[in-house]
């Protein structure tokens, strides 16, 4: 019996141990929970500006620091309260509409806190503002080379960047030092002409780089091409239209024979001449002396002090000219074309060996005349005539320009 006493009163104490936990909990939630005294830290809260349109449209004034101000707050009320409530929810201000003029201010910051959430402290109770008058010139771009080696025959060219000019904005205390902008570019050593990208670099009126974060450039690189070039020495031809001179039957001297050039040395290394203008040779009815232009390749230039035409002689050689009456004339593309020729002899003049040219009459001529395109055309007018000659393989041909009269319509 005694010992069912003792179960008994053991049973007894549970209920009672039981409500005092629960009561300790209840204790505990009220306490960390609903104590209305609960603090506790909010990090980072953004500082809102108010004024900003208006000291920009008034005053031309912008805030270049202080606007990314954060705030750390200590924040008293329940704590189930302030856990309901994001950064967000903290609206901490600085109204800078009052400012009229630029340097650095200290502006008083307004606190707006949640519903149930008082502000204990604060890590800070002002911003500092940087405030100028924004504006924005245009400087040139200047590229510098920091090193550079090149072979002992080769030239630096003069560096050329893709991009002349930049805008540089922000205080204008600060852009009215600036001076230039400058890209430095490490080639190394160089064997041709290359292109490099580099960033470009403000420097103020004294010649020393500016590194401000104030200043904002409207682009931050740019691409430069350094140009190496190499001398060298090229022959000068002379080519010719119809391919009838040769070793045979002409002589062509060229004063001066050689051209220095410069260029990129790749380029230079697939070419060893140079060419004139072509010349006609049907158009030369004896020995002439012509000055020809030089045509310049891409990437080439005359080197300084040469000359960029030369002299040209052709002397004709074993060669004479003979005139032949030619009557016979053919027409093509007359097709619909109401014509009649006007002219009925043409003395045609031909250059080729002597003792051929004795062989040689009117049937070895052909003589053409095209209507091809004067369709809609009225009245006598003059019309090139084209020559070929036949057996052209024993070196003769037709120097000259000819044309007849046609009667159209």
């Amino acid at each position: 019996m005694a010992k069912n006493k003792s179960l008994l009163k053991r049973f007894s104490i549970l209920p009672k141990l039981f409500c005092v936990l629960v009561a300790f909990v209840i204790w505990l939630y009220v306490a960390a929970v609903e104590n209305p005294d609960h603090e506790e830290t909010i990090y980072q809260v953004p500082v809102n500006l108010v004024g900003v349109s208006s000291i920009e449209s008034n005053y031309n004034l912008s805030v270049f620091s202080g606007y990314d101000t954060t705030v750390d707050l200590t924040v008293k009320g329940q704590l189930s309260t302030i856990k309901k409530y994001s950064v967000d929810d903290y609206n901490i201000t600085a109204d800078i509409s009052h400012i009229t003029d630029g340097g650095r201010h200290t502006v008083k910051l307004f606190f707006d806190m949640p519903t149930g959430v008082v502000l204990s402290s604060s890590s800070i109770t002002s911003a500092e503002l940087y405030i100028d008058e924004r504006t924005t010139v245009t400087i040139d771009v200047y590229p510098r080379l920091k090193s550079i080696t090149v072979p002992d025959n080769y030239e630096l060219g003069e560096l050329v960047s893709d991009t002349e000019t930049v805008v540089v904005s922000g205080p204008k205390i600060l852009v009215d030092d600036v001076s230039h902008a400058a890209v430095y570019l490490d080639a190394g050593r160089l064997e041709s002409s290359i292109s490099m990208v580099g960033k470009l670099s403000l420097v103020n009126k004294a010649g020393e780089d500016i590194t401000n974060p104030f200043l904002k450039l409207s682009k931050n690189e740019v691409k430069v091409s350094i140009p190496l070039y190499e001398y060298k020495e090229l022959t000068v031809v002379v080519p010719t239209k119809h391919g009838y001179f040769n070793d045979s039957n002409s002589k062509i001297t060229i004063s001066p024979a050689t051209i220095a050039v410069k260029g990129d040395p790749v380029v230079l290394d697939r070419i060893n001449e140079i060419s004139t203008a072509t010349i006609d040779e049907t158009k030369m009815l004896g020995d002439s002396t012509l000055i020809l232009g030089l045509i310049v390749p891409n990437n080439i230039s005359i080197a300084s002090g040469e000359t960029s035409s030369v002299s040209v002689t052709v002397n004709h050689i074993g060669t004479s000219t003979r005139n032949i009456a030619v009557d016979d004339i053919n027409v093509i593309g007359a097709k619909d074309i109401d014509y009649s020729l006007q002219t009925a002899v043409v003395n045609i003049t031909l250059r080729g060996p002597s003792d051929v040219l004795e062989l040689m009459d009117e049937k070895n001529i052909v003589a053409t005349v095209d209507l091809t395109g004067y369709e809609d055309t009225e009245g006598v007018i003059s019309v090139p005539l084209s020559v070929a000659i036949k057996d052209s393989e024993y070196g003769v041909y037709a120097v000259g320009e000819y044309s007849v009269q046609v009667k159209l319509g």
